[in-house]
């Protein structure tokens, strides 16, 4: 298997784009930063990548509430090419807001939206350590469980941060 190829798709207000493509490096993968304008004139440039990056920040300075402007602009100009993306068993990530973006893009939901992610249950912006682990079975999964062999604390910052299902189909669906 030769090295992961991943793009980070940078927009207006994202800032984590340089310690997103410096772990991606970290970890064997060749990361790239592309402006998300660039990647709209020329979505079909994406599939050149085995996965795709959505880094954290305040995407548009998340006026209209965490990822929201981003991921209008992401159903506008990429919808069809990330579920696509998706399903050929590439790998999409969102980081922070990013992942605040993929769900707003309505990414994880066919049709009516049956994900969302809400106000921390605490009502609050919470900033704190958390303890994390390896659970899904995708190829980002396979490859971080040979180097992740217990669970490790990573820190939170948000406030939009609880994801919520409408129902235990669609969680068992994801």
């Amino acid at each position: 298997m030769g090295k992961l190829k991943a793009v980070i798709l940078k927009a207006p207000g994202t800032n984590c784009d340089r310690e997103m493509r410096q772990a991606l490096t970290l970890a064997g993968a060749v990361a790239v930063t592309m402006d998300f304008f660039q990647a709209a004139k020329r979505p079909k440039s994406l599939y050149d990548y085995d996965m795709l990056v959505l880094p954290g920040g305040f995407s548009y300075g998340d006026y209209l509430g965490s990822g929201k402007v981003f991921s209008l602009m992401l159903e506008a100009d990429l919808a069809g090419l990330l579920l696509d993306f998706a399903t050929q068993g590439r790998t999409v990530l969102g980081v922070c807001n990013g992942f605040q973006v993929l769900v707003n893009s309505g990414l994880f939901s066919s049709g009516e939206r049956k994900v969302t992610l809400r106000a921390n249950a605490l009502g609050r912006f919470e900033c704190r350590w958390v303890k994390v682990g390896v659970e899904a079975d995708s190829v980002l999964a396979k490859r971080a469980r040979k180097i992740i062999k217990e669970d490790f604390e990573l820190p939170i910052a948000h406030a939009e941060g609880r994801f919520t299902v409408a129902d235990q189909a669609t969680l068992a669906g994801l």
